[in-house]
C-alpha cells in the first residue's frame, strides 16, 4: 500500500512539473509571435531580366555624390521618424527585398529582415532566384506604414 501512495504522488508531480513547463513554453511562444499586416503567397516569374517590379541598381557608392537617402531621426542633419517594416520569410527560400524597386536587402529562409522606411506609402516586393532564370515572386504591394509594418512570405 506503500508503494501505491508513493507511486501516485510522483506521477502527481510529474503532471504538474509537465502542466508548468507546457503553460511556460505557450507564453513564451505567445510573445513572440505577432499577426503580420500581410500576407503574400509566391507567383512564378519566368524571365528575371523583364521583371519590372525592380529597378537595376549597381549597389555602389559614388564617391562626392550624395545618396539621396533620407537619415532617420537622430541620425545626421534633418533627420526623419522611421517606420519599421519587417519581412518574415515562411518559405525555404533565399529572397531578395525591394522597397520601391530599390534593394533593400536578403532575407534567409525562414528568417527575418527588418529595415526603417520614412513613414507614409511604399512598395514593397520580394523575390526568390533559381539558377535556370526563373523566379517566384510576392507582390508588389502598395503599403501604408506610419509606425511598423510586419510582410510575411508565404507559399
Amino acid at each position: 500500500m506503500r508503494q501505491f501512495g508513493s507511486l501516485r504522488r510522483w506521477v502527481g508531480i510529474v503532471v504538474c512539473g509537465s502542466s508548468a513547463v507546457l503553460t511556460a513554453a505557450t507564453a513564451v511562444h505567445a510573445q513572440r509571435t505577432s499577426a503580420p499586416d500581410q500576407v503574400t503567397r509566391k507567383v512564378r516569374v519566368r524571365d528575371i531580366n523583364a521583371d519590372t517590379n525592380i529597378s537595376p541598381s549597381p549597389e555602389v557608392n559614388i564617391r562626392d555624390k550624395p545618396s539621396g537617402v533620407a537619415p532617420p531621426a537622430g541620425k545626421g542633419p534633418g533627420g526623419k521618424p522611421q517606420c519599421l517594416v519587417t519581412v518574415d520569410n515562411h518559405t525555404d527560400l533565399i529572397t531578395k527585398t525591394y522597397v520601391d524597386g530599390r534593394y533593400s536587402g536578403t532575407v534567409r529562409p525562414f528568417g527575418e529582415l527588418a529595415m526603417s522606411i520614412v513613414p507614409g506609402s511604399a512598395q514593397l516586393y520580394a523575390r526568390a532566384e533559381y539558377d535556370d532564370g526563373s523566379a517566384d515572386a510576392w507582390g508588389p504591394v502598395r503599403v501604408s506604414c506610419r509606425t511598423t509594418y510586419v510582410w510575411r512570405l508565404a507559399d
